[in-house]
Formats: structure tokens, C-alpha cells, sequence
């Protein structure tokens, strides 16, 4: 839940933007902050992003954002348009694991994305639970839900950047649902040449921690396998700067071995090697639909270049050349 502080920078609630009610703050990062909203004019719930960088902005009494100094005005105006190139590039999507994007616009000098509001419990409020791990039927779930979800958003030549537990809602019906991509965050951080909350130690890829690393499906890869090994295993791996030199990331494929099916953690070690070129590049690569002969593990655990049977085995290719996933039920 957001602080007292962070509540101290959201806008009032009630505040009404337009048609839209504010009724709670549900999220705040260092890029913005989401609210729950009203809908007065469909009279339904909606989740609201606002564009507020903490390092570059601040409220004023009326309630309008304004850069903090005039030094950063142009890096704010900038962000913000970044902040609505993304939301119109995901409103573009129409699918069941991606959060649909409903609108945006300006207002308080500022810009906002109306989303649908995905009412359920993010992975990390799942991953608190006594047992701190999820069950091999609902990690089979999640995986689905992410590369189907991942393989829409990939080929339309955009990328999440930030998956990690928090960024993905799973519905009350226990479909899981893609939120709160971070390419503007990103862009932002490159441009401003800082790091400061564009990534989240532990299911970021060691290339989002260079300015200038070369990103790609491979870096999202990197991210969804995270995910999955906390599921798995009831923690994160090590955090990716941690494995430079002697990489004391240990494989799920020898570690729960007698726990979950050997393929889905042979799939995730893959999805984890340390260096990029090591991973899949592409979701189709990673459900292949022919495994690869399984290649001797480098030294250090850096790379897992084998086949993916797991993945293989849940997906196969349409006569449109589109991937679906086909679960057998767990």
C-alpha cells in the first residue's frame, strides 16, 4: 500500500477528472501513480495512471504537476509525451492477458491512461501467502497467460520491460493479465541517465542495468522465467549483477527436480542464462516447436542452451502462423 507520503503527492480523493471519480490510490512508483476510479458516465470501475515522476515533479495546491526546478522542465514535458506515445501504443491491444487501454488525455498539466480495472490479486500478494510459492497447476497457468500475452505484444514491436509479480494481476476467474508496461519508464531513465526505479533488482536482465544495453523479447524472456522461479521455487533468483563473474544463480532443473515437471524448469533456466545471446530470442524460440539436443551447462550455471519440451509440448502453431497455447489441464 502506498505510504502516507506518497499519499501526500496523489490527488485528493473525489477529485474528479472529467467523468471519472477518484476513489483510492491502488499503486505508486516512481514514474506516476495509479488510482481506482469511477466511471459516472458507463458507471464502472476503472484504474486510472497518472503521469507523475517523483525526480522531476511535484503538486501544487491546485492540484496541477509542475516540474520541480525549471533545469528539469524539458525532461518532464519530454516524459510525458513518451507517457502517452505508450498509451497509445497499448491501446492498440485487444487481449485476454494484457490490460486493455481504454483511453488518455491531459489534464493538470499533466497526462493520464484510463485501463480497465482487473479486479484480482497480483502475483506478489499470491507469492505472501503461507506457502510463498504457487502450485505446478497455477504456475502452468501463469506461464501460459505470459507468453501468450508477451507473444502479441512482441510482435507488434514493443516490449513490457518491468514483468515482475506485482505488474501481473491474476483475475478472480485465475486469468493472469499483463499491467503497467515500463518502455516510457525506461526511455525516461536513458534519457535522464539515471537508473533510479526503472528496474527491479532480481527480475531484471543485466542489459536494463547499462543505459545503453541492447534490449529485446530476450530481455522480457529473462523477466517471465524470474517470475516463474519465484513461483517455483518461493523466491527470486539472484539479482543479475550479482552474477557477473562467478554466477551463484543455482537450476531449478537440479534444485526442485522431484518437485514440478523436469521440461518447466529445464524452460526456466533457459529463460534465465545470464548473458542474452544464451536465451531464447523470441517467444517462438523459447516454444519451439522441435526440441534441440540439451547442451552441456557452462561452468558457473551461465548459460541453459537446450531444447524446451515443456514448451513444446503446451504449444503448437495455427494455419495463421499465430502461436495459441493449448494447456492440458492441471
Amino acid at each position: 500500500m502506498p505510504t502516507s507520503s506518497e499519499n501526500d503527492q496523489a490527488l485528493p480523493l473525489a477529485t474528479r477528472l472529467g467523468d471519472y471519480r477518484l476513489d483510492a490510490i491502488i499503486g505508486h512508483g516512481g514514474f506516476g501513480i495509479t488510482y481506482r476510479a469511477f466511471d459516472t458516465q458507463l458507471a464502472k470501475c476503472v484504474a486510472i495512471k497518472e503521469y507523475f515522476p517523483v525526480e522531476f515533479a511535484v503538486r501544487r495546491p491546485d492540484g496541477h504537476v509542475a516540474p520541480r526546478t525549471s533545469r528539469v522542465a524539458d525532461d518532464f514535458a519530454w516524459g510525458r509525451e513518451r507517457f502517452l506515445d505508450e498509451a497509445r501504443a497499448l491501446a492498440r491491444f485487444r487481449h485476454l492477458h494484457i490490460v486493455p487501454v481504454l483511453r488518455y488525455f491531459e489534464a493538470n498539466d499533466t497526462a493520464y491512461t484510463v485501463m480497465e480495472f482487473e479486479d484480482g490479486r497480483s502475483v506478489a500478494q499470491l507469492l505472501r501467502t503461507p506457502n510463498h510459492r504457487l502450485q505446478p497447476g497455477e504456475v502452468r497457468r501463469l506461464a501460459e497467460g505470459l507468453l501468450s500475452g508477451l507473444h502479441a505484444v512482441h510482435a507488434q514491436g514493443f516490449l513490457h520491460r518491468d514483468i515482475k509479480p506485482s505488474n501481473i494481476i491474476v483475475r478472480s476467474d485465475g486469468v493472469p493479465v499483463l499491467i503497467d508496461f515500463g518502455a516510457a519508464r525506461q526511455a525516461m531513465g536513458g534519457r535522464t541517465r539515471t537508473l533510479t526505479s526503472i528496474l527491479t533488482p532480481q527480475y531484471a536482465p543485466i542489459e536494463q542495468y547499462a543505459l545503453d544495453g541492447k534490449q529485446g523479447p530476450w530481455s522480457d524472456i529473462y523477466s517471465t522465467a524470474a517470475v516463474l522461479h519465484h513461483a517455483i521455487a518461493g523466491f527470486p533468483p539472484p539479482d543479475a549483477a550479482s552474477r557477473v563473474g562467478e554466477d551463484p544463480y543455482r537450476p531449478l532443473s537440479v534444485t526442485h527436480a522431484n518437485h514440478y515437471d523436469s521440461a518447466l524448469l529445464a524452460a526456466v533456466d533457459r529463460g534465465l542464462a545470464f548473458t542474452p545471446t544464451q536465451r531464447p530470442q523470441t517467444i517462438e524460440a523459447w516454444t519451439a516447436n522441435r526440441a534441440r539436443p540439451q547442451a552441456r551447462r557452462p561452468r558457473g550455471n551461465r548459460a541453459f542452451a537446450g531444447g524446451c519440451p515443456f514448451f513444446c509440448s503446451l504449444w503448437r502453431s495455427s494455419g495463421s502462423g499465430s502461436i495459441r497455447c493449448r494447456f492440458a489441464s492441471a
